[in-house]
């Protein structure tokens, strides 16, 4: 009835709101005060005690990401108000912004901290995390894609399994900023793979004839098809800084330093002509001259290294039912420059953790190649100690980046798409295990340099061919609240 009696009047009063809004408090008629706060908000009528009221029936209702935009704006017309400040922090603990909760607990006063149970904490969380991958290309690469008809020299660079490591922590440096520093190590099995031929020909030619060489012919080739396998290793140290600077607001500057080393193979081409036999004809008074022409090839390991930089920048807002996310990066990987731009929304449609949701959308600059890359993301809670998340990335990510430069795909093969899942266990308070699968179906690239058969003055023309492969790749991570 009270809510029949406000929803009849097309412009609510102020006294109206405040007497109805506070007796539907006092009855715990939560799903009624939020009709009538709608209703008031939605014409205009907006306050600290209205807030406070919408906060604490989501609340009660464990809505608490809603509850914790309701308290945030009612902060905004008292930010000192103690019950407020205390509902707002366990708001955030649940909805799991464990950070923001530590954020805000550091403005109140030590006894306030004290009822809550909060303690400043110089080291905030320590992370772990160990995966492995499996690669089929060693097993799909065929050396006859290499050896086409009129190939001279082909090469194909391969990545095989790798072996993946991650180390990270978290420091309070203040009330609204904190430092994570993150060190990644990844190890490649790689293989390179030629086919190279070494032809011979005998060219036949008349001393005094300006045209030089009259005849060509052909001798059979020798072919090679050499591999070399080798390790690549990794090492990168990640650093990123979260300033809270206002209720739901974040910015996120960080900064990616990767050091590859590994020992590469390559093959230099030689070209060498020797004199084979010399002879005269009295009757034609004319030396012939015949020839070897000799194409050899030969190989070279080296030890490299060389190290790499990416910079980035996250900023987010939270809203009632959304957090939205606006990010931006640059990088020098793999001798290229790179440009990235992001734009994700995160949407909890039952103001809880129980159902939520991240749809991305990625803009991505290479010299003159520009992509588009589309990411969707949905978590359920199964059960009260585990979550379950399935990811689709589809969207060639190569050289790119995501969660803000934490995670770096520097592998030069194109990426088709990433499809995996999530278990998520909550096994204490304190700690986190996940445990996450990713299936990559990529693309590695086959260099063939071939001429027409048959025409050995045509000019030799490059081939650059696709190969399909897949990786499989597990991760246990541990997560531990300090």
């Amino acid at each position: 009835m009270l809510v029949l009696s406000l929803s009849s009047v097309a412009q609510p009063e102020y006294s109206d709101v405040e007497r109805q809004s506070y007796r539907l408090y006092l009855d715990k008629s939560w799903d009624s005060l939020l009709c009538v706060g709608k209703q008031a908000l939605r014409s205009g009528i907006d306050y600290f005690f209205l807030r406070s009221r919408l906060g604490a029936a989501r609340f009660e209702k464990q809505q608490y990401i809603r509850a914790a935009y309701q308290f945030e704006q009612a902060r905004t017309f008292n930010i000192s108000d103690a019950w407020v400040n205390r509902l707002l922090y366990y708001s955030l603990l649940y909805s799991g912004r464990a950070g923001q909760a530590g954020t805000l607990a550091m403005t109140m006063p030590d006894p306030r901290r004290s009822e809550i149970g909060f303690r400043r904490k110089v080291l905030e969380t320590f992370s772990l995390e160990f995966g492995y991958t499996l690669s089929n290309a060693f097993q799909k690469s065929d050396i006859g894609q290499l050896a086409g008809p009129g190939s001279v020299y082909g090469e194909q660079d391969l990545y095989g399994n790798n072996l993946y490591a991650h180390a990270d922590f978290t420091l309070n440096v203040s009330g609204q900023v904190s430092l994570t520093l993150g060190y990644n190590y990844l190890n490649f099995k790689k293989r390179k793979i030629f086919h190279v031929t070494y032809p011979e020909a005998v060219l036949d030619s008349t001393g005094p004839t300006p045209w030089g060489y009259a005849n060509y012919y052909s001798f059979p080739v020798t072919v090679r098809n050499p591999g070399f396998d080798y390790s690549l290793n990794q090492h990168e140290i990640h650093l990123s800084a979260n300033w809270i600077p206002a209720d739901g607001t974040r910015i996120i500057p960080s900064a990616h330093m990767v050091l590859v080393d590994y020992r590469s193979t390559d093959a230099l081409h030689q070209v060498t002509e020797r004199e084979l036999i010399r002879m005269y004809n009295q009757s034609m008074d004319i030396y012939y001259t015949m020839a070897f022409i000799e194409e050899k090839y030969r190989f070279r390991q080296r030890d490299t290294s060389y190290v790499n930089f990416l910079v980035s920048l996250l900023v987010t807002r939270d809203f009632d039912l959304f957090t939205a996310g606006l990010s931006g990066s640059w990088s020098n990987l793999n001798g290229s420059e790179q440009a990235q731009a992001g734009l994700d929304l995160t949407w909890y449609p039952l103001g809880t953790l129980d159902f939520y949701g991240t749809t991305c959308l990625i803009t991505f600059l290479e010299n003159q190649d520009s992509r588009m890359i589309f990411r969707q993301m949905v978590g359920v809670k199964l059960w009260k100690w585990l979550w379950i998340e399935g990811d689709f990335l589809y969207g060639n990510l190569a050289n790119g980046n995501l969660a803000n430069g934490q995670v770096i795909y520097n592998n030069s093969d194109r990426i088709r798409y990433r499809a995996g899942g999530n278990l998520i266990f909550p096994l204490f308070r304190q700690m986190t295990v996940s445990l996450t699968y990713q299936f990559f179906e990529r693309e590695s690239t086959i260099l063939r340099y071939s001429r027409s058969p048959g025409n050995p003055d045509a000019g030799i023309t490059l081939q650059i061919l696709p190969m399909k492969y897949q990786t499989n790749s597990l991760y246990l991570s541990l997560k531990y609240n300090l």
